[in-house]
């Protein structure tokens, strides 16, 4: 199953120790920020794959699409050019009519950033996905890298609006 996921974020920085909030700091990019917050996301999904039919007992193949919405928690913590991230969310894959699946995931991935100007980076990078069961009682969950694209802009001095693009390979 390959997922292509759209996510918008706003997300606030904030300093990683106490001491440097008042503090004039020697080289700010070395500061570690984090975020813990909401993330919503969607996105369209295909899959296909085969299976063995017991009534007939031959070897049956489908294939479905459909899209997506998911919510949760994210977390990320930023290190000079490093992001490490984490989403924990409760996906609702809306595909034909026997193939709807409600579940929990997990994503983590890392991403090292590029700068586009003063106000616009670029990341990329790459992470692990885990579908984690009992979601229905056909969906038994599943897992396979992710290989995240996002772009972050300056909307304040402390808070950034974070895009990202995240395609999804299933094992």
């Amino acid at each position: 199953m390959k997922k292509l996921s759209l996510h918008c974020i706003l997300i606030l920085f904030l300093g990683g120790f106490a001491n440097q909030l008042n503090a004039e700091p020697s080289d700010p990019n070395t500061l570690f920020y984090t975020y813990i917050g909401p993330t919503i996301g969607m996105g369209f999904n295909m899959a296909s794959y085969k299976y063995w039919d017991r009534n007939s007992d031959t070897l049956e193949s489908t294939s479905f699409s459909g899209a997506y919405v998911d919510f949760g928690c994210y977390g990320a913590v930023f290190v000079d050019r490093f992001i490490a991230d984490i989403r924990i969310v409760y996906s609702m894959n809306f595909n034909d009519g026997t193939h709807k699946v409600f579940h929990p995931s997990l994503t983590m991935t890392g991403k090292y950033v590029w700068d586009i100007n003063d106000s616009i980076s670029w990341a990329l990078g790459m992470g692990l996905y885990l579908e984690t069961p009992p979601a229905t009682s056909k969906h038994y969950g599943s897992s396979g890298f992710v290989f995240p694209v996002s772009l972050y802009m300056n909307v304040f001095q402390d808070s950034k609006l974070f895009l990202g693009l995240v395609p999804y390979i299933f094992l």
